[in-house]
């Protein structure tokens, strides 16, 4: 038993681990042309950064982990050690429980980094506080004259020494052309809310060239555009369907690949059974959180995991096997 537990969890270390390398590579591919930004130092990036490598490892473990469990049932099948324990009397549903303990540690593994994510997810705005803090910082370092930009909001810091840094940009309302500066910004957690301190605001010019301006000591801004959509769903509950939907898809894409016997592309056919519950998981609970519907239509996530894994593993038993041919 304690060989049967190990070989499956090299298989999900291998799954995750490669899973992870790729979502990084996507994740740098986003975050290099900012990286290259002589305006933008890296600190400015490191909120955003950190965001998407916590969205990357929880992706991978949410594949990863049906994956490399459906991997080990092959090679399994393929070595005769699935026959053998069918012989023994042993259901597939039994040979899967065996893994109870490693199911468990990578649950909560798994629902710690949906934890994070589901932070970011229903609440952006902390990532775009963290992007205007560490760039107000940066430019409070600054020995030279610097312009220090911001992702995201499309506001710069512009950097003096011996002077505070002072945050210019054009405020995504009304078309009119409208600019701001201001020496802080705190934004709401759903991005609703722009509260700009000690801000000055300059229409562009209107009739013979003159232009207003208008200081004020704390100016809100509501109602704007919004550049990303905030998850209705709580971090716990989005931790919790994930969670339940990974894990069922892998007990169930195990145990189906036990009971496919052995056909002649079986580690095709156990790849396809383990990453098509975690897809339609993440798919169902994306288009949720954009769609904004109701708590109670998240707790179908599971149920579909599993569903659409049983459905393919119907499907792949309904294919011929195809005629073998030898010679004489």
């Amino acid at each position: 038993m304690h060989r049967f537990a190990k070989d499956s969890l090299g298989f999900v270390v291998l799954c995750v681990g490669w899973l992870f390398v790729c979502a990084a590579v996507a994740a740098g591919v986003r975050v290099f042309p900012w990286a290259l930004e002589p305006s933008l130092p890296w600190r400015v990036v490191v909120p955003f950064a950190k965001s998407l490598v916590v969205l990357a490892a929880e992706a991978s473990i949410v594949v990863g982990w049906p994956l490399g469990w459906a991997l080990h049932a092959a090679r399994l099948v393929r070595r005769g050690e699935a026959r053998v324990l069918a012989t023994l009397g042993e259901a597939p549903l039994r040979s899967v429980l065996r893994l109870r303990v490693q199911a468990l540690g990578l649950a909560i593994v798994l629902f710690a980094l949906s934890l994070l994510g589901g932070r970011d997810a229903s609440a952006p705005g902390y990532v775009v506080q963290d992007l205007l803090d560490e760039g107000k910082a940066a430019c409070a370092r600054a020995t030279t004259r610097e312009t220090h930009v911001i992702p995201l909001v499309k506001a710069s810091w512009l950097c003096a020494p011996g002077l505070p840094p002072r945050l210019v940009g054009r405020p995504p309302v009304l078309g009119s052309g409208l600019s701001f500066t201001a020496t802080g910004a705190r934004v709401s957690p759903d991005l609703s809310r722009f509260e700009l301190d000690e801000a000055r605001l300059l229409t562009p010019p209107v009739a013979d060239g003159a232009a207003v301006a208008l200081h004020v000591r704390t100016l809100t801004l509501r109602g704007l555009p919004p550049f990303a959509f905030a998850s209705g769903l709580p971090p716990w509950m989005r931790a919790l369907m994930l969670c339940l939907a990974t894990s069922l898809a892998a007990h169930v894409a195990f145990a189906s690949v036990l009971a496919l016997g052995s056909p002649r592309r079986l580690t095709v056919y156990a790849s396809a059974l383990g990453v098509v519950g975690p897809l339609v998981s993440l798919f169902a609970i994306r288009t949720g959180e954009t769609r904004g519907v109701s708590l109670f239509a998240y707790m179908v996530v599971p149920a579909l995991a599993v569903g659409a894994t049983l459905l393919l593993r119907w499907a792949l038993s309904c294919l011929p096997e195809g005629a073998h041919t030898g010679t004489k």
